[in-house]
């Protein structure tokens, strides 16, 4: 893409594929472990085998355009915590056709908060556990069960960030990880006590530090503002 800091190797094997032995030791993983988190995941069988502990624990999914899109929709979203980013969740709801999303804005938003409120409205009050929708600059589209929200950081807060960021030729590399698992943290430890849009402001601020912006962010410094 456009991106000047980042470059991907890709391996000539286009699917990993796991043993009988391997996909055993999985599960066993899987069955013992207090909280899964996977992301990017390319073997349809260790996302099965985190999906089905999703009753038991808390399992948070970094869904990538790694996995097939049918998959994903049948087998993934309906138990899991989950996060992507715009492309990624159109290619989900296109099933990997790519549609011309907006690039960002409010044009952007809007477009999220209706692709995810007609997910939650086409399937059982169940469908999904909280999502979060990574937009960039823009922020975060964040939903639980009884909204679809919009979390971004205030404009002086964004400058402030550009400006200790470009001085210290950080690179933005590793940013949507570092959401990511606080998120995955968060949800784990979080027992239904703090608001999705809370932890939303947690992970950006993980993000933040991520890029080496190490001043403290206060919840004054975020807007939130309800979609629906």
């Amino acid at each position: 893409g456009d991106r000047t800091d980042k470059i991907i190797i890709k391996s000539g094997v286009e699917q990993v594929s796991f043993t009988d032995a391997e996909q055993r030791e999985i599960s066993d993983y899987c069955a013992q472990a207090s909280a899964i988190a996977f992301s990017s995941v390319k073997d349809q069988y260790f996302a099965e085998s985190a999906v089905q502990q999703a009753d038991r624990k808390v399992v948070a999914a970094n869904v990538t355009t790694s996995l097939d899109p049918d998959f994903v929709m049948e087998h993934v979203l309906p138990s899991v915590v989950f996060q992507s980013n715009a492309d990624e969740l159109d290619y989900l709801l296109t099933n990997g056709e790519r549609s011309q999303i907006p690039h960002e804005g409010q044009d952007l938003v809007n477009y999220i908060s209706r692709e995810i409120q007609s997910l939650r409205s086409e399937n059982p009050p169940s469908y999904t556990r909280n999502m979060y929708v990574t937009i960039g600059r823009d922020g975060v589209v964040c939903s639980d069960t009884d909204g679809v929200y919009h979390v971004r950081l205030k404009d002086p807060t964004l400058q402030a960030i550009d400006a200790v960021v470009s001085k210290k030729l950080a690179s933005t590399n590793g940013a949507g990880d570092a959401f990511f698992g606080k998120v995955a943290i968060s949800e784990y430890r979080n027992s239904h006590q703090k608001h999705v849009t809370g932890i939303a402001m947690d992970a950006t601020r993980n993000a933040v530090e991520h890029i080496g912006y190490m001043t403290p962010i206060p919840a004054r410094s975020f807007e939130i503002t309800k979609l629906n």
